[in-house]
């Protein structure tokens, strides 16, 4: 049976990068962003075993998760996403699905997450969002490595938590409302692309 968290997220993040107006997220893409909803709940004191979920790093870098994977599968085979010029999009039934998905309660919380993760493709080119993403502690150590890792371990949780807290910090004095998620997400995305220059 497919895992319902990651079947909504799949669905979500493939309708909310359609809706940003971007070419439309392929498999990695939904893969990624899902992944940074996860580390945006994170950094609202959230711990990853509550996403749902886990992901692993794979040898190129990349945030995948088995049961995500899975879904995504199971809502291509039914119908409810469709694959366009390797891009995801929920169909009209996978639209209707989505609108019914985000009324269930258990939903709310991890919406917030997922659209402050995909609302950066709005001030980022999204081949930049998931470029910068790849540069997060984690994923850029697994680069090259001759096997997948576990993500969001401890060390992991600890390591993009001391980014995460430099960033609360200063959004504290600038008094930024904490419930803005989509402005230190930005921020994060692009000093981690920044180190690329670096």
């Amino acid at each position: 049976m497919s895992n319902a968290s990651a079947a909504f997220d799949a669905l979500q993040v493939s309708a909310e990068i359609d809706h940003v107006g971007s070419c439309g997220a392929g498999l990695a893409e939904v893969h990624a962003f899902a992944y940074f909803g996860c580390l945006l709940s994170v950094y609202d004191q959230q711990p990853p075993q509550a996403w749902g979920y886990r992901f692993h790093a794979t040898p190129a870098g990349s945030p995948y998760s088995p049961e995500l994977d899975q879904a995504i599968q199971l809502l291509l085979a039914s119908g409810l996403l469709l694959m366009r010029e390797n891009s995801l999009l929920p169909s009209d039934e996978g639209s209707d699905e989505l609108d019914d998905l985000r009324g269930h309660a258990r939903n709310h919380g991890r919406r917030r997450y997922l659209d402050s993760a995909t609302a950066t493709a709005v001030y980022m080119p999204l081949p930049a969002v998931t470029s910068a993403l790849a540069r997060e502690p984690q994923l850029e150590h697994t680069l090259g490595a001759p096997r997948s890792r576990d993500l969001l371990d401890e060390t992991g949780v600890a390591e993009v938590s001391a980014h995460f807290a430099l960033i609360a910090d200063a959004f504290d004095e600038a008094q930024v409302s904490a419930s803005d998620l989509v402005l230190p997400a930005s921020i994060w995305l692009m000093a981690l692309g920044g180190d690329e220059d670096g």
